[in-house]
């Protein structure tokens, strides 16, 4: 598996290389991740090879440059191994080492992490692509990619459940108490229109509490002033996915988005989602376990009010959200979809 960020952070598709490693390796199969120097720490069930890079002392190439030298590096390692399968997950650092499986015979396999106007090019040099969501199939069949599955992001629903012991610690913490409390996880960035989201909690029921977490650093919900939010910046990823326990609500009000795995977390929590009908995430909600949204702040607002109001509804889709997650969107099933298609793909 190519991942140059995996060693470094733990982002979407960096979280989805390595949680298809684990299970893999779960299962038997010999896997090496070859990524960049970093605090990132691996599981033992996984060889980790982390290789050099070159940065360029420009800029606006320093980056380009750094992913680059890590594809040669990885490229020209590839060449003298045998693998059967090599993996990539972002098309710069995977372009080179899927050339130099055709080389030493091996075949080639690139997930689409998103949607990027260069990322096409990648899939159509690897042997099977695969695409996340419905929405970016679409889009890059249109652009000459063919052949392509549609695999999920997934999630650890063992890791990933409602901790009793945890919800009630922090409601009491956070002085949450009986109040429905909606959480909103994500990275501080525009595309996750903060915006709307702010627009949301204003016209919310003022006893409803919002948790924000990572998205409270940007404006405008950084110079929120509002007795019912709680904003908790960034925090660490394993102190983060206790809130989702503290939760009963998750909602995202995202411009653009891939498959969030922010989303398939909460919905393993237990949590009924609110969420912007765009990108992977209109392959995720239906109408057991969450609601879409428009981009007017009242139409939230009314699904949180109604909520507020009927905590059996809450209690209901709580237990739907979990079933689902673990029926659709556990690794164990994903890994076992992907090992199919490595099979599939060794036959011809």
């Amino acid at each position: 598996m190519i991942h140059f960020l995996a060693g470094v952070r733990e982002g979407g598709s960096e979280t989805l290389a390595k949680s298809l490693a684990y299970r893999l390796a779960d299962a038997g199969h010999e896997v090496d991740i070859y990524t960049n120097y970093g605090g990132v720490r691996f599981k033992d069930t996984v060889n980790v090879i982390r290789l050099p890079y070159i940065p360029m002392p420009i800029r606006h190439l320093k980056y380009l440059s750094m992913m680059l030298t890590f594809s040669m590096f990885a490229a020209a390692r590839i060449v003298t191994r045998k693998y059967d399968i090599v993996h990539g997950f972002f098309y710069v650092d995977s372009f080179l080492p899927f050339l130099a499986a055709k080389i030493r015979g091996a075949k080639s396999v690139y997930t689409f992490g998103g949607v990027l106007d260069k990322e096409w090019r990648t899939g159509a040099v690897a042997d099977k692509s695969v695409a996340l969501a419905s929405a970016s199939h679409g889009i890059y069949n249109d652009l000459g990619v063919k052949d392509i599955d549609i695999i999920s992001n997934g999630v650890d629903t063992e890791i990933f459940q409602r901790n009793e012991s945890v919800r009630r610690s922090l409601r009491k913490t956070l002085g949450i108490g009986n109040k429905l409390a909606v959480l909103a996880m994500s990275r501080p960035d525009v595309i996750k229109d903060p915006q709307l989201l702010h627009d949301v909690i204003a016209a919310s029921p003022k006893n409803v509490i919002f948790i924000l977490i990572g998205i409270s650093e940007i404006e405008p919900l950084r110079g929120m002033e509002a007795k019912n939010v709680i904003k908790l910046g960034r925090l660490p990823n394993e102190e983060a996915k206790n809130y989702y326990s503290a939760a009963d609500v998750f909602i995202t009000t995202s411009k653009s988005e891939g498959m969030p795995g922010t989303l398939l977390e909460a919905l393993s929590c237990g949590l009924p989602l609110i969420a912007t009908k765009v990108g992977g995430i209109i392959d995720v909600i239906n109408e057991k376990v969450g609601f879409f949204t428009d981009r007017n702040p009242k139409t939230a607002a009314k699904i949180i009010a109604k909520l507020e109001k009927n905590r059996t509804i809450v209690k209901r889709m709580s237990a739907e959200c979990r079933k689902y997650a673990m029926k659709r969107f556990d690794w164990r099933v994903l890994a076992k979809r992907y090992e199919d298609l490595y099979n599939e793909l060794l036959k011809k």
